[in-house]
């Protein structure tokens, strides 16, 4: 089984990349390492997955919130299942804050995903089941997730979840603006009720 890592990351993220390839090399010695920061989070994530040549695609963070030391068990899940999602909402207690809990109860009530952690952008998953989903959904900042969950239940995909705590950043400064993502986070949501 092939995996390829798509890191979307932004020119001025070199620092980032550089540490998380370190980290990666640790984790999964042998998986091709997909950089793409163009034209926005969703489309980078687009292209970076269009580009690998592997049968498992993992998508994550390029700053090291996302800890690569749990890609062994998810892509070992990948083997059973279409799309193994990371989750900060999995534990006994929330390690993202009320708000974000709240945000995600909404969005997973509201369209019927089976998946808690709705935000998060970190997964695993089969790269056949990826070039099924509408070129469509690929847009945006983060709330890309929401729509691709939305798309996976609908369609009857196998999920998991499996417990991830972030870390701390690596390296660079954040780009996500809480407030405004939020809002587009909320306002796609609601767009795709039918």
């Amino acid at each position: 089984m092939s995996v390829s890592v798509v890191l979307p990351a932004l020119e001025d993220e070199k620092e980032c990349i550089r540490a998380m390839r370190n980290e990666l090399v640790k984790h999964v010695p042998q998986a091709e390492v997909v950089v793409d920061g163009s034209l926005g989070l969703a489309n980078a994530i687009k292209l970076g997955i269009d580009r690998t040549t592997s049968s498992i695609v993992v998508v994550m963070d390029v700053d090291g919130t996302h800890p690569p030391k749990v890609l062994p068990y998810m892509i070992q899940l990948a083997e059973h299942f279409d799309l193994v999602c990371g989750s900060r909402l999995t534990w006994k207690r929330n390690t993202q804050g009320v708000f974000s809990w709240m945000g995600n109860q909404f969005v997973k009530r509201l369209l019927g995903i089976p998946i808690r952690d709705c935000t998060s952008g970190f997964f695993v998953c089969r790269k056949d089941k990826l070039a099924e989903v509408p070129n469509s959904i690929w847009h945006g900042y983060g709330d890309y997730y929401i729509e691709l969950l939305r798309y996976a239940t609908v369609h009857n995909w196998l999920m998991i979840e499996v417990p991830v705590a972030y870390q701390p950043r690596m390296a660079g400064q954040g780009h996500t603006a809480i407030a405004k993502h939020s809002i587009q986070y909320l306002w796609r949501a609601v767009r795709l009720i039918k």
